[in-house]
């Protein structure tokens, strides 16, 4: 699986613990990110997520799916197929297969929270999740950070998403990584504020840029 160079850290509890859509959702939020002038809607995309996940042949063993890479590339089969079958690109489809699941978890947690993302359905939606209880650090400790970005090489963009002030954003943004704060009042203080998680995606893309359809 090729190593993304975007990625975005997410805390958890007050930020994902809620959020609806999950894998339609997810592959629409992409789309508004990368593609903000599309014409497609949620329910057009929905039927072609329908079958040819893993879980759909539960009578069958995925013993060939086991690793990151073999189950990823499965999905991103399927979510590409999505994606063209409502009208976007061959090419653009693959891109946007890949970007569905860059995002990691860096959370002040219990050490069970890879097992409560996994519950919550999150964890095939997740690059990674780390936990401070199973790291040894808690936002705003710089290591925290560190360690969430110690897997990937060459990043072009990072973010962190949170709902602490303290935490997510003034940790982030000592370590040279722009912060949206969400769900929490604010002040001058902050330079990104969204109100919702949809407004996350304005702002990142604003600020970054998004390929455009070919």
């Amino acid at each position: 699986m090729e190593e993304p160079t975007r990625i975005i850290l997410w805390d958890f509890d007050g930020t994902l613990a809620y959020k609806p859509g999950l894998w339609s959702g997810t592959l629409m939020k992409v789309l508004d990110m990368y593609v903000p002038d599309h014409k497609i809607n949620i329910s057009q995309i929905k039927p072609y997520l329908q079958k040819g996940f893993p879980w759909h042949k539960s009578d069958e063993s995925h013993h060939h799916l086991s690793t990151p890479e073999s189950w990823w590339l499965q999905v991103e089969g399927v979510i590409a197929n999505a994606y063209r079958a409502v009208g976007v690109s061959q090419e653009l489809s693959g891109e946007l297969a890949r970007l569905v699941h860059q995002h990691v978890i860096l959370s002040n947690h219990v050490p069970e929270l890879p097992q409560i993302v996994e519950q919550l359905g999150l964890n095939q939606l997740i690059w990674n999740c780390i936990s401070s209880a199973a790291i040894g650090y808690k936002k705003p400790h710089p290591e925290a950070f560190k360690i969430a970005l110690s897997a990937f090489n060459n990043l072009s963009s990072v973010w962190m998403v949170g709902d602490s002030l303290e935490a997510d954003v003034f940790g982030a943004q000592k370590m040279n990584i722009p912060a949206i704060l969400v769900h929490s009042a604010h002040s001058e203080d902050v330079k990104y504020y969204a109100s919702t998680l949809n407004d996350v995606i304005t702002i990142i893309e604003d600020q970054t840029g998004a390929p455009h359809a070919g």
